[in-house]
């Protein structure tokens, strides 16, 4: 019995020669102002937005163009300070860090409160206040009629959940107890998760540092 040939798709030179498609497709950078929320360029937080390929700063005018393969490049005058995104995002969480380490984060938000005590359905509990510094997490809220605070110490929350559209209500931090999962909303301006989860993990390494030299937590 003969054996069939196997056919071979020749690839024509000029073709495989051609560099990769660069063009951005639409809406790619959409999105990015929710972990990219302080501008590179200015400083300044929370005044970054996007549209189609492009993420740019309310406050000082600058505009980068997300390209084909995923960079962000300066439009215009714009310096490119950050091509690469997550090096972008690492600039920022050093910020946070030395702002703690100066004694100057502290965050204070009024947020909307919802408990996941299952996996059926969230109960709503209202406009709660949601205090971080460096001893952690306060979540005071009203529940069935009384005041209710719940403390999230730095020393035991390394991380925080979040979320950049949680029910189509925007942006959203979750902490947790043993009986349920607290999703919060922002109620005002200031507000950012990609910030929060930086902040906690910072006041977490602190703490296990200071428990490591034998200094009060």
């Amino acid at each position: 019995m003969k054996k069939r040939k196997k056919k071979i798709n020749l690839i024509p030179l000029d073709r495989a020669r051609e560099p990769p498609r660069q063009d951005p497709p639409p809406l790619t950078a959409e999105g990015l102002e929710h972990s990219l929320y302080q501008c590179s360029a200015c400083g300044a937080e929370f005044h970054m937005a996007s549209r189609g390929a492009e993420l740019f700063c309310t406050a000082c005018g600058a505009r980068w163009r997300m390209t084909g393969l995923g960079r962000l490049e300066g439009v215009g005058d714009t310096p490119s300070y950050f091509p690469h995104i997550p090096d972008w995002y690492e600039w920022e969480r050093r910020q946070v860090e030395e702002a703690i380490a100066w004694g100057a984060y502290e965050a204070d938000f009024r947020v909307r409160v919802q408990a996941l005590p299952n996996a059926a359905s969230f109960v709503e509990l209202g406009e709660g206040r949601l205090h971080h510094g460096p001893e952690g997490f306060t979540l005071t809220f009203t529940d069935r009629g009384g005041e209710r605070a719940l403390r999230f110490p730095a020393r035991s929350t390394f991380s925080l959940h979040p979320e950049y559209d949680h029910r189509g209500q925007g942006e959203c931090v979750t902490l947790s107890t043993p009986d349920s999962t607290y999703f919060l909303c922002p109620l005002e301006e200031g507000f950012r998760a990609a910030k929060l989860q930086f902040a906690t993990q910072a006041l977490w390494r602190r703490a296990q540092e200071k428990a490591a030299d034998g200094a009060p937590v």
